[in-house]
């Protein structure tokens, strides 16, 4: 245990905050003594990883936690598939190129997203065209209401769109992710801006795929370490088609993406460049230049500032469009 820990370089926002107690965890021994010690089941505590999905507060008064087991296993092979079980501590982007390297397919259009493998059955972070949740096999927690191991299977796990039951619900820390993944590769142009990138898609290999979409993350995304950001703030809402008619009829130039013949995601990129807040700073905070969805932090922004600006995003989308945003990240208010 660590007090008073520097969390300002554990969270891609950059934002200066520190921990009461810090633990590094790299065994489900270091979970018992923590439980047995905080009783995790009935008072709260922070988990991190990559903080790549995280806005924090300037002190957390709980126990903060970071899983650092970082091992790769290969559980079984067959004709088509292959299952990897993926330690939670490691880095995502580490993973894609462990992948990449052995042949194991799928998951490639989500490259260059930060934070560790534990953090993407959270937030079912997707990409590209692509959701995590369609290649993992089953997620390894520790319930620490009984303190013992719980396997979920994918269908147990609730995945929906930037959702999970492990988001609704802190009683299970993930330990590892086992992934199934392709032998062969299949390439995936479902997502418009990936498919306008690609001239001839018969010629096209994993590798093109890759560089692909990291030139353009690089183009949308500005560097962490730089300008403080964690990526989308918001996530795309979701409308009925009437609703969806109603705008487009409006706005013709709408960006939107087909659901299902009653449902319609709205882009909050163009819903937040739409209402003027691309490129615009207040003070420490902004809306990225090149990206309309991604808040920056210019050096200082504190945590207050954040909320104020986020809350004032969202009340203009909603006056304009009667749209209500939600924030991507989770936000720890303390």
């Amino acid at each position: 245990m660590i007090s008073n820990f520097d969390l300002t370089y554990l969270n891609t926002f950059r934002l200066k905050s520190k921990a009461k107690y810090f633990f590094s965890v790299k065994s489900i021994y270091d979970l018992d003594d923590i439980n047995y010690k905080f009783q995790l089941n009935k008072s709260p505590f922070l988990l991190i990883g990559g903080g790549s999905n995280l806005i924090l507060n300037s002190f957390i008064d709980r126990p903060t936690i970071k899983i650092d087991n970082d091992s790769i296993n290969i559980q079984d092979v067959d004709n088509n598939y292959v299952y990897v079980e993926v330690g939670a501590g490691v880095i995502w982007d580490n993973f894609i190129d462990y992948c990449i390297k052995k042949g194991f397919y799928g998951l490639e259009n989500l490259t260059m997203i930060p934070g560790t493998v534990g953090a993407a059955p959270v937030q079912n972070i997707g990409a590209y065209g692509v959701e995590v949740s369609e290649f993992i096999d089953s997620v390894q927690t520790y319930d620490i209401e009984n303190s013992k191991i719980r396997i979920f299977k994918n269908e147990e796990c609730e995945f929906s769109y930037r959702n999970s039951f492990f988001k609704k619900n802190n009683k299970f820390i993930i330990l590892s992710v086992s992934f199934k993944l392709n032998l062969f590769f299949k390439l995936n142009l479902k997502d418009r801006v990936l498919s306008k990138e690609i001239i001839d898609s018969e010629k096209i290999g994993v590798f093109d795929i890759v560089n692909k979409v990291r030139e353009i993350r690089k183009g949308r995304l500005p560097d962490y370490n730089k300008l403080g950001n964690v990526g989308s703030f918001y996530t795309n809402p979701i409308v009925s088609l009437k609703k969806y008619n109603d705008l487009k009829s409006k706005y013709p130039e709408l960006l939107s993406y087909y659901i299902d013949d009653n449902n319609y995601k709205i882009s909050a990129g163009w819903l937040i460049e739409k209402c003027g807040f691309k490129g615009v700073r207040l003070n420490n905070i902004g809306m990225y230049i090149n990206n309309p969805l991604v808040m920056v932090n210019y050096g200082n922004a504190s945590f207050e500032e954040i909320i104020s600006f986020s809350t004032n995003i969202k009340y203009i989308v909603n006056k304009d469009f009667n749209i209500k945003l939600s924030e991507e990240p989770i936000i720890y208010h303390n």
